[in-house]
């Protein structure tokens, strides 16, 4: 019995410290990759906005690749609906349009009215299924 409590104790740090290097390791990939996408989101900014409740989620894209809405000047946008029923979104906001539904994508123009006044930033409203409410703030700029 004398004999084997070492053995044991030996063999349960090694795998302790087998488990904490596989952690460790783990760690270090996932501060890489958290690295590297916050390099190249502040490369390549995004022009999308996004909500995320578990596996659901809705974005929006604006179509003309810019992260902003010039006021007076319709702007395609889409909202890429992932695990939603698309009948339970409800989108609307000051100049939004619906144009379109397909495939989980619903096509909406955006026209910022010029005597909006709220903000610097157009508030699209989306609700789901009449229970939860999500806002984007969209910037809005003048034609330069």
């Amino acid at each position: 019995m004398k004999k084997i409590f070492p053995i044991i104790l030996i063999a349960l740090a090694g795998i302790y410290i087998y488990r904490l290097e596989k952690l460790n390791s783990e760690l270090m990939e996932m501060t890489e990759e958290l690295a590297f996408e916050k390099f190249d989101n502040f490369i390549h900014p995004s022009n999308s906005f996004m909500y995320q409740n578990g596996n659901q989620k809705i974005e929006m894209k604006i179509s003309n690749g810019k992260d902003y809405v010039i006021y007076d000047e319709p702007t395609e946008t889409e909202f890429i609906i992932t695990n939603i029923e698309p009948n339970d979104v409800t989108i609307y906001g000051a100049g939004v349009r619906i144009i379109g539904n397909s495939n989980g994508i619903l096509k909406t123009e955006i026209t910022a009215p010029n005597n909006y006044t709220e903000s610097d930033s157009l508030s699209v409203k989306i609700s789901i299924e009449k229970k939860e409410k999500v806002e984007f703030n969209i910037p809005l700029k003048n034609i330069e």
